[in-house]
């Protein structure tokens, strides 16, 4: 079994075109069906290399990768947690007594079976926090704080 695996990786890499850039600048192509390289010149700027990828799987494996991480522009905070139960009602209701009483806070709802979760505000420290679960604890009984991704441009 290990030798199939094996023979199988080889003729794998042996049937695509690869290049290698050496140390003194030149990108030499290897192509399989004649083992055969051809040096060509690599694009040099101030110490760095560019190198141009002609494979269009690697270019949409790029872009997708640039994409994901454009889309997540959230970065390490706090938030305070109202509620955690497995009740939606009890959520909502939570939730439109929590928008009656502080309508300039961002709420979040949640959902990570079995439980629904009700988080407010986006902080950058637990100290900011904090004080804000300090004023919630009074009417919010079961708030506290939990680190999660927030929103960079409320702080």
């Amino acid at each position: 079994m290990k030798t199939l695996i094996i023979t199988l990786i080889s003729v794998l890499v042996l049937s695509h075109t690869t290049q290698s850039i050496a140390q003194n600048g030149e990108v030499r192509s290897y192509s399989s069906s004649s083992y055969v390289y051809t040096p060509t010149p690599a694009t040099t700027n101030n110490g760095s290399v560019n190198i141009t990828v002609t494979d269009s799987r690697i270019n949409s494996m790029v872009d997708a990768h640039r994409s994901a991480n454009q889309r997540d522009n959230t970065v390490k905070g706090y938030r305070v947690q109202i509620l955690q139960d497995n009740n939606r009602s009890l959520m909502q209701q939570e939730k439109q007594k929590l928008q009656k009483m502080y309508p300039q806070l961002e709420i979040y709802e949640l959902y990570e079976s079995p439980f629904f979760k009700l988080r407010v505000g986006n902080y950058k420290d637990r100290f900011e926090a904090y004080q804000m679960y300090h004023k919630l604890k009074r009417n919010f009984k079961r708030a506290f704080i939990v680190p999660d991704k927030v929103n960079p441009s409320a702080f």
